[in-house]
């Protein structure tokens, strides 16, 4: 009784994913044909709010398809068969923690396009731009604790209404977590540490990410990923 309950519940599990993506690509598909807005993501965003009816749609439908199966087999058959899910559905978590665990700290490849983070930084405030160098410091904190060198990008600022953006890049040069960014003001006590949360392998973006504020609010920083082919 309790193996074709499992090998049930697997089924709603299983279930509830497939309802949940068949829903939401489905619903993208339907706006795109129907000629809905995609700009800034309002048709991903509508269609993310109705996969948890998807996925309660599809729980259902596979549990008592589970059910229905479980009850005709056997106690064995029914424990072979939860055992197989089981197997699939860790198998490609396997295998991505064992590509985690061996590329994780290398090098990107010389000849292949490496990622390169742009930042843009949100001063509470209006500041000259002939002061930003003057001013204005800034170091990357790799995972080890380590600082390293942080370029300006150009132009090195701008305005947006009443405020000025600092805009600043990013090479990297290997697969590590933990990216930071402490940034600071030359004349001033206090240093921020921004937790950019950058995976090892970053994805490149079309544009730059939402505003990321400090604790306090002062501050804040969005980033944008490209990959920068090899020089020469």
């Amino acid at each position: 009784m309790i193996v074709r309950f499992l090998l049930a519940l697997e089924a709603a599990l299983l279930g509830a994913a497939l309802g949940a993506f068949a829903l939401f690509f489905g619903t993208i598909l339907i706006g795109l044909l129907a000629g809905a807005e995609t700009r800034e993501g309002g048709l991903a965003m509508g269609a993310a709010g109705l996969t948890p009816v998807g996925g309660l749609l599809g729980a259902c439908v596979g549990m008592w398809l589970g059910w229905r199966l479980a009850s005709k087999l056997t106690s064995a058959v029914a424990a072979g068969i939860s055992l197989g899910v089981i197997a699939l559905c860790l198998l490609p978590a396997a295998g991505w923690y064992l590509h985690q665990e061996l590329t994780d700290g290398d090098p990107y490849p010389l000849d292949q396009p490496r990622p390169l983070i742009q930042m843009e930084i949100r001063l509470p405030y209006k500041v000259g731009h002939h002061l930003v160098d003057p001013f204005y410091r800034k170091s990357w904190i790799s995972h080890d604790g380590r600082h390293g060198h942080v370029r300006w990008d150009e132009p090195r600022a701008r305005d947006e209404g009443n405020v000025t953006v600092l805009r600043l890049q990013k090479k990297l040069y290997y697969r590590v977590p933990g990216r930071k960014l402490r940034f600071w003001r030359k004349d001033a006590g206090g240093k921020t540490v921004f937790d950019l949360k950058i995976p090892p392998e970053p994805v490149p973006t079309e544009d730059y990410g939402p505003w990321m504020e400090t604790p306090d609010g002062v501050l804040a920083i969005r980033i944008k990923i490209t990959m920068q082919a090899p020089a020469g």
